[in-house]
């Protein structure tokens, strides 16, 4: 059960990054270096150490951290307050202010949990109308060796709000800051705009929205938020088990038949397999992309149960199963065993298994 919520700042409660990435390259540009943005991009969610550390590092440029970020950020702070001709004063992403007060109205627990310099944090809070003693529990790049894509500043936010890191749900929006939490232990949700959601759900977001307008507020306070949390995981778990057929279709090894398949599929402990199509020049040695996948998830968790499966082929019309292969999917799957097939062109047929196979042959 979900008993606290952990905030990321920058990209969860405002849209900093154009700002912070605007300053770093006027810091650059004040000692003689020309940089794009696009060069902190890998950085974003690591805190500012790397974020300017690589870079000058790129470029061959030896910086005194300490003294680059504090000018750094006084830039940032201009902008931040729309003090730049041309830029506008930030403020909170939509939903935040809403959520954060409905949070703390019902007494469940939140914090703040960012590898941004606690005098960035500050600043930020500030621009949107909060301090860090708006919060449970506030802790900053500076209080944690390791920044993210490590686990620490999530583990230590977790427990020091008194809950293990699974009874924690972190609001992420970078890549390292998904894997840092998801590291911890912690249910992540990505929010998009630094990222895209596929990019988010590839580094295992367990959900992902468009802002924190769309999060569950009414169904939280009738204690039903992991049964809300659950049902869009199960969407999101969908979702995530296609791109996996999508990508093992790409990876198919057919040299032979030239018609590549990949498959994908959920398990009944909501664990994703996928695998494609192996050819041999012996064609009896050629394995299926659904067997190669369920010998995957066997080998993996032992007995198995299908709830969910995926099949990407190349073709103009989606292409069922061989029969060697439904009948193997029989030994693990039920008559209800949800069955999605998608043709090269993006045509979907979905099925329930007893539609492809009618009249299984059963010990």
């Amino acid at each position: 059960m979900i008993k606290a919520i952990i905030f990321d700042v920058d990209g969860v409660m405002l849209d900093s990054e154009e700002y912070t990435s605007l300053a770093a390259i006027e810091l650059f540009l004040k000692k003689g270096v020309k940089v794009k943005a696009k060069d902190f991009e890998p950085y974003i969610g690591a805190g500012e150490n790397s974020y300017i550390g690589e870079v000058a590092n790129k470029y061959g440029l030896k910086l005194d951290i300490e003294a680059s970020k504090k000018e750094m950020y006084e830039i940032y702070k201009q902008f931040a307050l729309g003090l730049r001709k041309g830029y506008k004063k930030l403020n909170a992403k939509k939903g935040v202010v809403n959520l954060i007060s409905q949070l703390t109205e019902n007494k469940i627990k939140i914090a703040v949990a960012t590898s941004a310099d606690y005098i960035k944090a500050k600043i930020n809070l500030s621009v949107i109308g909060f301090d860090e003693d708006d919060f449970d529990f506030f802790i900053t790049g500076n209080n944690v060796k390791r920044k993210k894509p490590f686990p620490d500043i999530y583990t230590y936010a977790a427990l020091s709000l008194g809950f293990s890191p699974e009874q924690c749900l972190v609001i992420e929006d970078s890549p390292a800051g998904v894997l840092s939490a998801k590291k911890a232990g912690c249910y992540c949700l990505g929010i998009e705009g630094t990222f895209n959601k596929d990019l988010l759900i590839s580094f295992e977001a367990d959900l992902v929205l468009r802002n924190l307008e769309d999060f569950p507020i009414k169904d939280l306070f009738n204690n039903n938020l992991q049964k809300i949390y659950e049902k869009e995981k199960e969407e999101y778990l969908k979702t995530k088990a296609i791109s996996k057929a999508w990508k093992a279709f790409n990876n198919s090894y057919s040299p032979y038949s030239h018609f590549k398949v990949g498959a994908a599929l959920i398990t009944s402990t909501k664990n994703i397999y996928s695998g494609c199509n192996v050819e041999n020049s012996s064609y009896g040695g050629t394995i299926c992309a659904e067997r190669s996948t369920i010998m995957q998830a066997i080998s993996t968790e032992g007995k198995i149960h299908i709830d969910y499966l995926v099949v990407v082929s190349d073709d103009i019309k989606p292409a069922p199963p061989c029969a060697i292969c439904l009948q193997v999917i029989n030994e693990f799957a039920s008559e209800d065993t949800q069955v999605v097939l998608i043709a090269a062109n993006g045509t979907i047929n979905n099925f329930v298994f007893k539609d492809l196979l009618p009249h299984p042959f059963n010990l």
